[in-house]
Parts: C-alpha cells; structure tokens; sequence
C-alpha cells in the first residue's frame, strides 16, 4: 500500500461496524411506524377504517398504544441494522485499497468502486446461493 507523507489510511472495522449498525437502527426506527401505516393501508380487511395517515396513527397509538407502529420490528433491526454495519465496514475497505494516504481526496471513480464493492459483499451475505 502506498504510504505518503507518513500516514497511512486508517482501517478500523470495528468503528465503522458499530456506526453503520447504528446508522441502521435509527433509520429502520425513524421509518418502521410508516411502513406499518403502509401495511396497514394495503390490507384490505383493514384499510377502510382509516381516512388517512395521520388518522391511522392516531388510530393505531389509541387501540395499540404507541408499541402497536412498532410490531414486527424485531426481524429487521436484527438484519438490516447488522447488514448496515458490514455495508459501512466495508465501503472503507474498499475505499482503504484504493486512497495512496489518510489525507487523499477520493475521486468519484474511487467512491463509485467502494460504493460497487461494499453494494457485491452486502448482497452475498443475505441473498441464498443456488448451486
């Protein structure tokens, strides 16, 4: 690895796993209460009780209690929060490849390969294999 000027890219897996993760819970909570909004707008065996969006929370926090948006979110944050965390991991190390030293500027060929790298690595983990 090329090394100008004395410093070296810095690589912590860790400290980009735990952000990443991180970065994923907090958008899966932020966003989960509209999904269930969605869900609950698509079935049609409960759809007609409600106006709108605002309504249907409402609706939901009244019946439900405020945990009734957040049925059902156990699955995801085990999963999309973890394969957020690999995502970042591994957007650096691509990255890390590429940048001469700590202090290069990367060009948008070198953020579209870590981007392409880090996008292969996510997509083998969860997707099944067929042989």
């Amino acid at each position: 690895m090329a090394n100008n000027g004395g410093q070296e890219v810095a690589l912590n897996p860790t400290v980009d796993f735990v952000a990443g993760t991180i970065a994923g819970m907090a958008s899966l909570v932020v966003g989960f209460p509209f999904d269930t909004v969605k869900v609950r707008f698509q079935n049609p065996s409960v759809s007609g009780r409600y106006h709108s969006t605002l309504h249907a929370i409402f609706t939901i926090v009244r019946e439900e209690r405020f945990i009734g948006l957040f049925k059902g979110i156990t699955s995801p944050l085990a999963t999309v929060a973890l394969m957020n965390g690999l995502v970042f991991a591994s957007y650096r190390f691509f990255m890390k490849l590429q940048l001469p030293h700590a202090d290069a500027v990367p060009t948008i060929t070198q953020i579209t390969l870590a981007g392409a790298g880090s996008g292969i690595v996510s997509s083998c983990v969860p997707t099944p294999l067929v042989s």
